[in-house]
């Protein structure tokens, strides 16, 4: 299957940057793009509720400065002429990922995996599991490969 719009939501984090970089693998040799995203969950200002990436700075510069990293996100991973679009939105991070797929016409998700478990699981939720519960389009979830340890040697 060769997908051709791939929309990578990005936190700025190693899981994220892994996600990226798996994208732009697939689109590598088949002619496809990445609109690479990222979304501003700002808190609620009544209620200081929400998650995501928080920013202390005003909405405008907060705009921009997450644009400038992901166009440095791209460079950083080599994308390119394979990058179609960097788009930066405010909302729920689920929220935003499921209306820019939709918007740039997406054929497939990519999203990193922190990988949280038990209670942090529990608490802090899961973007990428929510927003394949939702999506209508298919998911690719990229975990962080963990280094394995080397074997010890034997006395």
């Amino acid at each position: 299957m060769s997908f051709r719009r791939i929309l990578v939501a990005t936190d700025f984090s190693p899981h994220a940057r892994l996600a990226l970089e798996q994208a732009r693998d697939l689109v590598q040799n088949n002619g496809g793009k990445v609109i690479l995203m990222t979304a501003l969950d700002r808190p609620d200002p009544l209620t200081m509720v929400g998650g995501g990436l928080k920013t202390p700075l005003p909405l405008p510069q907060a705009r921009q400065s997450a644009a400038v990293h992901l166009q440095a996100e791209a460079q950083a991973v080599g994308l390119g002429q394979l990058l179609d679009a960097v788009l930066v939105r405010d909302g729920s991070p689920e929220d935003e990922i499921l209306d820019a797929a939709e918007t740039v016409q997406a054929d497939l998700i990519v999203l990193g995996s922190h990988g949280l478990t038990g209670v942090k699981r529990w608490l802090l939720g899961s973007v990428s599991e929510r927003v394949l519960q939702r999506s209508n389009l298919p998911v690719l979830v990229v975990p962080l490969r963990q280094a394995r340890p080397m074997p010890k040697a034997m006395p």
